[in-house]
């Protein structure tokens, strides 16, 4: 358990996240770039061991929280895979929650493994008569069909796959990626033949309880204590773990947020 002040002044708010040699030994990789192992030394069981996002990611396998299929067995989302013709992208978070539910989503998280690919599908949206650009911040470019109105936010926080990508997300409600098949006829050898899913094994379950749960690091807790309040007004209501975990986390970090960190850490989460 993170207890101590001492301990805690490696936390990623002083000094951009160092983290102990207990906790991870250091190595150099084939292209020479230093990349962290878990240190057979220090076998961690809490989420509150690791001093943040980036230790937790290096010691826990998250495919185990994971199912993996394809979308043959999810008719209710293959319609949506028309908006991603011609791009490399996939569509992740929170609209999966109302599609299930037989709700039409207000828009759609599309996600790139590569920025490459992020620019080419921003390129083509552009040009794309039935789209027009609606709003752009640093998170994301937004365009919307002006056939049915859906609006399509490209992502540009990260460039992950699916797997790294719901590892990052807090609550498991939102935790489903759709990576379609939907490419051009010349290059569908490159892709798989079916669309593929990703979703964590108690998605539905939550879904139907409309129950909010958290098993991952929260590198922004504030920005997910503020999203609890977004969920509630949709009739999500955490469980009583999770409302320890947050008060849990923003009490160790309390000590290390001031006035120019605050709306960083409470508007930067992961949506």
């Amino acid at each position: 358990m993170i207890n101590d002040k001492e301990e805690f002044s490696n936390h990623k708010y002083k000094n951009g996240g160092s983290i102990p040699q207990t906790a991870l030994d250091k190595r150099v990789d084939s292209e020479g770039e230093e990349e962290f192992i878990p240190s057979k030394e220090n076998v961690k069981t809490s989420l509150f061991d690791y001093l943040n996002y980036k230790e937790w990611g290096a010691n826990v396998d998250y495919k185990t929280h994971l199912t993996e299929g394809n979308d043959g067995d999810f008719p209710q989302i293959t319609w949506y895979g028309r908006y991603l013709i011609g791009t490399r992208g996939y569509f992740a978070g929170g609209a999966f929650k109302n599609i299930f539910q037989k709700e039409k989503p207000r828009d759609l998280d599309v996600y790139f493994q590569s920025e490459e690919d992020f620019t080419a599908a921003v390129d083509q949206y552009t040009e794309d008569e039935d789209y027009w650009k609606k709003y752009e911040n640093k998170k994301v470019i937004a365009f919307e069909n002006l056939k049915d109105g859906m609006v399509l936010e490209l992502s540009r926080i990260k460039f992950v796959t699916p797997e790294e990508l719901l590892k990052s997300f807090d609550f498991t409600v939102d935790k489903f990626a759709y990576f379609p098949n939907a490419v051009p006829k010349e290059v569908e050898d490159l892709y798989p033949e079916v669309g593929e899913v990703f979703f964590h094994k108690e998605f539905f379950q939550h879904v139907m309880q409309k129950r909010l749960v958290i098993d991952s690091f929260l590198p922004y807790p504030l920005n997910t204590y503020n999203r609890l309040f977004k969920y509630a007004r949709y009739g999500y209501q955490p469980c009583l773990e999770t409302k320890v975990k947050v008060a849990q986390y923003i009490q160790v970090q309390k000590n290390d947020i001031d006035e120019n960190v605050f709306p960083f850490d409470f508007y930067n989460g992961m949506d």
